[in-house]
C-alpha cells in the first residue's frame, strides 16, 4: 500500500485498511501479597491488508503493556496504578499514526 493510501486509511477514509491478520498474544498477571497486582501483555501481528487491496509484503507490529497496581492500605479503597505501553512496527499506517510509547499513572478505588 503506498504511503499516501496508508495515510488516507489512517485518517478514517477507509473503514478497514487491514482485515487480514495473523496474530499471537501472551499475557500474564498475578499478585504479590495483599497490596500489589501486576499485568503483562505482549502481542505480535503480521498484517496483510484486505482481500481487495492486499499489501505487497506483510507488515509486522509489536505491542506491549506492563501495569502495576498498588493498593494503598493506609487509605481506604484507594490504589495507585502505573502502566507503560509500547506499539512498534512496520505497518504503513505507522507513518501517519506514529509508533507509540506511553506511560500512565493514576489513583483510583481498589476493588478488593
Amino acid at each position: 500500500m503506498p504511503q499516501s493510501d496508508a495515510q488516507t486509511a489512517a485518517k478514517g477514509n477507509v473503514f478497514f485498511p487491514n482485515n487480514r491478520v495473523a496474530m499471537g498474544y501472551v499475557g500474564a498477571g498475578g499478585q504479590d501479597g495483599k497490596a500489589l497486582d501486576w499485568t503483562f501483555r505482549l502481542s505480535y501481528s503480521r498484517n496483510y491488508g484486505t482481500f481487495s487491496n492486499p499489501y505487497p509484503i506483510p507488515y509486522g507490529q509489536l505491542s506491549a503493556l506492563a501495569s502495576v497496581q498498588w493498593v494503598l492500605l493506609r487509605f481506604a479503597n484507594t490504589q495507585l496504578t502505573a502502566s507503560v505501553a509500547m506499539d512498534q512496527g512496520q505497518h504503513p499506517t505507522a507513518a501517519a499514526w506514529g509508533n507509540r510509547a506511553a506511560c500512565r499513572t493514576g489513583e483510583g478505588h481498589a476493588n478488593r
